[in-house]
């Protein structure tokens, strides 16, 4: 288990079936990247989903306009 900076343990968890869930979480519109270092080997991947859920006005995204 590793804490970083503000105390909070850094994961990432995959399913057995290999479903990655922050990915999922993210793409889906469901959670907001926030890189800290060192937890940095995943953001490029967690960025990209971010924009394309935010694009596509998912989960927390449905109520942005795309212009913001």
């Amino acid at each position: 288990m590793i804490l970083h900076f503000y105390e909070g343990i850094l994961n990432y968890m995959k399913l057995e079936d290999g479903v990655f869930v922050n990915a999922e979480l993210v793409k889906n519109g469901y959670a907001m990247i926030m890189t800290v270092p060192p937890n940095v080997i995943q953001a490029e991947l967690f960025l990209e989903l971010q924009i394309e859920s935010r694009e596509n006005q998912r989960g927390l995204w449905k109520e942005f306009k795309k212009s913001l």
